[in-house]
This record gives C-alpha cells, sequence and structure tokens, in this order.
C-alpha cells in the first residue's frame, strides 16, 4: 500500500451527540420536607416516558415506589402521598430506565 510515514496517524471524529440526546432528568429540593403525608417531588425532565420514585428507609430498604408518566418537558410537579408510612427520615430517588438521580433525604412527621 501507499502509506505516508508522518509519524501522526489520521481519523476521523464522528459527533453524534444531534443524533441521540442524553435523557437528563434532576430531582430539585422536595416541599414541604419536613411533611405530613403528601410530598411535593420537583422534577427536571428532557423526556417524556415513566419514571419511577423509589422511597428507602434508612436501612437502605426500599419501602415504596411510585411509577409516574411524566409527559411535560421541563420542570414538573410530583405529588407522593406517603399516607402508608410511619414517621421518619426516608430516602427518595427517580429512575427510569437508563439512569438514577441523586437520592434526596426527606422527613415525614405524622
Amino acid at each position: 500500500g501507499n502509506l505516508n510515514r508522518t509519524g501522526y496517524i489520521q481519523f476521523e471524529v464522528l459527533n453524534l451527540t444531534n443524533t441521540f440526546p442524553p435523557i437528563n432528568f434532576k430531582i430539585l429540593q422536595p416541599y414541604p420536607n419536613p411533611f405530613n403525608n403528601k410530598l411535593t417531588l420537583p422534577v427536571y425532565v428532557n423526556q417524556r416516558g415513566n419514571y419511577v420514585f423509589e422511597i428507602y428507609n434508612i436501612q437502605g430498604k426500599i419501602v415504596d415506589n411510585n411509577e409516574k408518566y411524566i409527559d411535560n418537558i421541563g420542570l414538573n410537579n410530583v405529588s407522593i402521598n406517603f399516607a402508608n408510612l410511619s414517621s421518619g427520615q426516608y430516602f427518595i430517588s427517580c429512575k427510569n430506565e437508563i439512569r438514577v438521580s441523586e437520592i434526596i433525604p426527606i422527613i415525614l412527621l405524622k
């Protein structure tokens, strides 16, 4: 073959960012916190779809989960009812089929 021996390797960079936009979502500070039975969780999403909100006790065990379909791109307020749980500290996260959000501490006071 015909090789140019310059000591450099030539390659082409492909830009795929416009083809496959990342699915991003973020939990903002829930309110009120502490709360009594009902918590409002602001969530920013850039794609519509099913999101699962998992509630963990202080031992790290999942004690409840709520699946919500979010149809609005941007900021959404998701309400979650904690009537079936007793007072105490919990943690909440949001996940979809690709990733899990940060885990946010919350306090339930009845």
